[in-house]
């Protein structure tokens, strides 16, 4: 079962002000008439845009028969069920910006796994308490904070 990352407005504020910037240092001197020099600014500007967004939006979690997947463009973290220790909630911008974090929203969930150099990973499922309901059927011995 796959579940998207959800989005919500603090995160899409965030990715709207990275854009407002590059839209500003890359495209602006050119609409000004600053800059002679067209193609590489607006090549730098689309590239840029276009990986942010498909990296955002390509963003899934599935549940599979013996592990968790998670996934973005080329990042892949595979965590079995038996590695997962705890989950806790998380509902804060200072949280969501910080450690291994493949989510898209303040409000996100914590997994603690006992394998791989961080031993944390966050993430935003569209479908949260579907999300949990269905990795509880996995893990029999889940703490949820």
């Amino acid at each position: 079962m796959s579940f998207r990352s959800k989005k919500d407005a603090t995160y899409l504020g965030i990715i709207g002000f990275i854009i407002l910037i590059a839209f500003s240092g890359l495209i602006m001197p050119i609409l000004i008439g600053a800059s002679r020099n067209t193609v590489v600014p607006v090549l730098i500007f689309v590239v840029t845009i276009g990986f942010l967004l498909w990296f955002i939006f390509s963003m899934k979690y599935t549940l599979l028969d013996d592990h968790l997947l998670v996934e973005s463009v080329f990042l892949r973290k595979r965590i079995p069920y038996k590695d997962i220790t705890g989950i806790r909630r998380i509902n804060s911008i200072g949280e969501m910006l910080t450690g291994y974090q493949l989510l898209t929203s303040k409000k996100s969930l914590e997994i603690s796994y006992k394998t791989g150099m961080i031993g944390n990973i966050k993430i935003s499922p569209d479908k949260e308490e579907e999300f949990l309901t269905n990795l509880q059927k996995n893990c029999s011995n889940l703490s949820i904070k």
